[in-house]
């Protein structure tokens, strides 16, 4: 197997980030180390924390836990949305106005869903917005306006056993999404399967393009509980041109925390073209695709911003 070595690294300090995304020359991060906020906006160039945003509580514009966050483009302009699980309630901030305000500026939408609802991320496709939880089917579709449902879609994966309830099915789906900054298609990753798939915009509804497997399904159920018997699979991924590359661990979970040792790129028909090695225990990324970078969260043991340069392995082979 290749081998893939950070290029460089960022030196600033980060708290303990879980989520991370691109949006002009900044880098998003979550569980900032600021007294009172959730998100650092971390300046690349500089290796400096521009600002941070986000206040934590219960009150207007402030969050209790963020479950997802992204990263769009409209008309040249960056937007970041964060959803609230806890609150239930999604918030798209101008990446212009926080630039301008230094973080101090309210979102420029809020929704506001329903108290029933159980959805753990939402993000923003072409025209709707995507949700994923704890539901009946895997997508529920999402109207641009109010977020009112108008569409579910596409069924979860069974495990070893066919004949689990929906709940204790999508628990067992748990994984993330990874749409592309046009939302045009997006990337999913089923972390107790090991499955990577690329799905495409379609009407108002979300088609499978692919689907590259890379363990099996396997898991067991005490009480309300799910445990996971087999390997870990894929933990990230991201669109970075014509490619997709993926964060890969392949072994048993082991621990609460469980970190990729592999990166996988793969074409766009879900065919696996190389997979690297790498030596550090990366836990999420983005992708720059303008210039062929990777920032991968890297716990070594303190958390720290690692940079692969994809133009630099390709040179070396």
């Amino acid at each position: 197997m290749k081998e893939w070595l950070p290029s460089d690294s960022l030196n600033v300090e980060i708290g303990s980030p879980t989520l991370i995304k691109k949006a002009g020359d900044l880098l998003f991060v979550n569980y900032s180390f600021t007294d009172g906020c959730n998100i650092d906006a971390v300046d690349i160039a500089n290796d400096s924390i521009l600002y941070s945003f986000a206040t934590k509580g219960q009150g207007a514009d402030e969050f209790l836990q963020i479950a997802s966050m992204d990263v769009y483009r409209l008309d040249d302009k960056w937007f970041l949305s964060l959803f609230d699980n806890m609150k239930r309630e999604y918030m798209v901030y101008s990446v212009d106005s926080l630039n301008h305000y230094k973080g101090k500026c309210p979102p420029i939408k809020r929704m506001k869903l329903p108290a029933i609802s159980r959805y753990l991320e939402i993000y923003k496709l072409q025209d709707f917005y995507i949700a994923t939880g704890r539901t009946a089917h895997k997508y529920t579709i999402l109207g641009s306006d109010s977020l009112q449902r108008i569409n579910v879609c596409t069924d979860y994966q069974r495990g070893n056993e066919v004949d689990k309830d929906s709940m204790t099915v999508s628990k067992a789906n748990y994984g993330r999404q990874y749409p592309s900054a046009t939302g045009d298609k997006m990337l999913s990753v089923v972390y107790m399967s090991g499955t990577l798939a690329q799905y495409q915009t379609v009407a108002d509804s979300v088609r499978k393009v692919w689907e590259y497997t890379s363990s099996g399904f396997e898991y067991t159920k005490e009480n309300n509980s799910i445990y996971q018997q087999s390997p870990m699979g894929y933990m990230a991924a991201g669109f970075m041109g014509d490619s997709v590359v993926g964060l890969y661990f392949g072994e048993k979970k082991g621990s609460a925390f469980n970190y990729g040792r592999e990166f996988h790129l793969l074409n766009q028909e879900g065919l696996l073209l190389e997979r690297y090695r790498i030596f550090s225990n990366l836990y999420n990324f983005c992708i720059d695709s303008e210039n062929n970078l990777i920032y991968g969260i890297a716990y070594n043991p303190d958390p720290k911003i690692l940079i692969y340069d994809m133009n630099i392995v390709e040179r070396k082979q």
